[in-house]
């Protein structure tokens, strides 16, 4: 009898070591899963606060390229209006010397002498006088064709600009589009690398 019971507990021993190596490993198993969820949560924690840096950084320069394009904008207006009163300073003496070839009438001297030599001088005097006003008003379309160049100059002012800002938008765009297909690369970079992890240790487990 008592050689059975000898071989009896001899022969569960071994099972319930096995159980235990069995409990041991399936424990090392979960603690290694644990492990891997919190490495992954921190690494999502880490990619949605560098997102949300970039978010930031992108919507800074969005507003650095609107203040510079309204500064652009700015100067190029200002520069026009310096060329606008130049070119009125510039014609602002030729209306002095109209003016005062229009108010000298030297005829009334020689009126009072009453002489008629003098009168029909005075008479032609006139006329050229009038023959000159007719043509400086002949002279008028080209202030008109200043204020034609100021307003295309306002116009072409105004496109470039729109042209400049569409530009920035587009490379913004492009910057943004690029960024996006990054992140998913690196999203599923991420994924693989941690399955290759499972992997790894799974096979170190079984060794």
């Amino acid at each position: 009898i008592v050689t059975n019971d000898k071989f009896g507990s001899s022969a569960v021993q071994p099972t319930f070591l096995n159980f235990n190596n069995w409990q041991q490993q399936q424990q090392q198993q979960q603690q290694q899963q644990q492990q891997e969820q919190q490495q992954q949560q921190s690494q999502h924690s880490t990619v949605g606060a560098l997102n949300n840096e970039f978010n930031v950084d992108i919507a800074r320069e969005m507003q650095i390229v609107d203040e510079i394009v309204n500064k652009r904008v700015k100067e190029l207006f200002d520069s026009n209006n310096d060329d606008c009163e130049s070119m009125s300073s510039y014609s602002a003496p030729s209306q002095i010397e109209s003016s005062t070839d229009e108010e000298w009438m030297p005829c009334s001297s020689y009126s009072s002498a009453g002489s008629s030599p003098v009168h029909n001088g005075c008479e032609e005097s006139s006329l050229k006088a009038t023959a000159t006003n007719g043509s400086k008003k002949r002279t008028r379309p080209y202030g008109r064709g200043i204020e034609d160049r100021k307003l295309r100059k306002k116009e072409q002012n105004k496109n470039a600009a729109t042209r400049y800002r569409q530009k920035k938008k587009l490379e913004m765009e492009n910057v943004l589009s690029e960024e996006q297909q990054l992140t998913q690369r690196n999203d599923e970079l991420k994924r693989i690398l941690s399955d290759r992890k499972r992997e790894e240790k799974y096979l170190k487990t079984l060794i």
